[in-house]
């Protein structure tokens, strides 16, 4: 009888120890989820917009361009 509700009690256990983990790992992450969403869209808009970054050019490179190196 010992073996039976033990076994019962494992089985609950694991259940609710699968529950308690869940809920506290996406509470976790929204707690920093959330204000993440929030604020990412507002630091866009504070980007330089005269910046002095060059865009590269593309450039086809073949096996010659690679020898050379």
């Amino acid at each position: 009888m010992y073996n039976y509700w033990l076994a019962i009690g494992l089985f609950i256990g694991n259940i609710i120890s699968t529950i308690i983990l869940f809920i506290f790992y996406y509470t976790i992450f929204a707690i920093f989820a959330i204000p993440y969403k929030i604020f990412k869209y507002k630091n866009w808009t504070l980007k330089n917009k005269n910046s002095s970054w060059i865009n590269k050019i593309k450039n086809i490179s073949k096996f010659e361009d690679f020898i050379t190196e």
